[in-house]
């Protein structure tokens, strides 16, 4: 009988490996491929402002900023962690942001509100 389970328990073993490292290969690229979260800091402006980019993936995105109609109102190129946001001419309302760079057609969306 051990005959029988020896090569059964050997099979197990290999197999059992193979599928821990597939596992381990496949968390370690997903996080190598993980786009990430765009969160911008204030949410609320008052004439222009800095916008502040946390958990920033140190990769330049292209942001888009529309009005309540669709409209858009502005485009920035960011390449830091901050950066200027001249809302001066842009009125009072909410304006909502869309998120992309070279490789990815949408990372992050949200929304500010200028005073």
């Amino acid at each position: 009988m051990r005959k029988i389970y020896f090569p059964i328990l050997i099979l197990f073993v290999l197999f059992s490996a193979g599928h821990l490292h597939a596992q381990t290969y496949k968390t370690t690229r997903a996080t190598e491929d993980s786009i990430g979260h765009i969160v911008l800091k204030p949410t609320v402006l008052q004439r222009g402002g800095e916008l502040f980019v946390e958990q920033y993936r140190k990769e330049p995105f292209i942001l888009n900023f529309f009005n309540e109609e669709g409209a858009r109102v502005a485009t920035y190129l960011v390449r830091d962690n901050s950066f200027y946001v001249n809302t001066s001419g842009w009125g009072r309302g909410i304006y909502f942001y869309y998120a992309t760079d070279a490789f990815h057609p949408f990372i992050d969306s949200g929304k500010i509100l200028v005073l």
